[in-house]
């Protein structure tokens, strides 16, 4: 296991799925999806979070509850080298503002609603106070100005490779496992 130490999150998930593919990864519910599914839904995650401008460094606010779509979230910034700002779902409008405008987060993964809480108003209210968030993803009905909807951004199409970025460990130490 020495040499996990050399690799990022991104090619850990990429060397499981390689490694032992048909294995169970990720359970949600009644979801189940093996490292391979959830690599591919990750790479593709990447592939669009790049097409849309994002890119190595730029750092998207996770807003979730603990669910598949929150790994995906998670794997995909991996591979384009972002940093993550992990807001907690129990967190309300204060705590929540506070660290998306102090993490200057681009975007934000949330789900529309979640336990009765509507976290996209919740967002779109604080918008006007956030100046560096330009894109909010959203699992469930979306609606209003740079809003995607998590499930189209995850639709599927064929992509020849994704080109992660380069790590460089001095640079990247944020990235890799320690």
């Amino acid at each position: 296991m020495e040499f996990l130490n050399t690799l990022s999150v991104s090619q850990v998930l990429e060397r499981a799925a390689a490694l032992a593919p048909d294995k169970t990864a990720v359970v949600d519910g009644n979801r189940r999806k093996t490292y391979q599914e959830l690599n591919e839904m990750a790479t593709r995650l990447a592939f669009t979070l790049s097409e849309l401008g994002f890119r190595k460094g730029d750092r998207v606010a996770i807003y979730m509850k603990n669910s598949l779509e929150l790994v995906i979230a998670f794997y995909g910034l991996q591979k384009i080298g972002a940093v993550v700002a992990w807001v907690s779902p129990n967190y309300r409008r204060s705590e929540a503002e506070f660290i998306l405008k102090n993490s200057q987060a681009r975007a934000v993964f949330i789900f529309r609603e979640w336990e009765g809480h509507d976290y996209l108003g919740s967002i779109q209210e604080m918008k006007p106070g956030l100046p560096d968030l330009t894109s909010i993803f959203v699992v469930g009905d979306t609606e209003g100005e740079g809003v995607q909807a998590f499930e189209l951004i995850q639709k599927e199409r064929i992509t020849l490779q994704f080109g992660a970025p380069a790590l460089a460990l001095r640079l990247d130490i944020a990235l890799f496992l320690q």
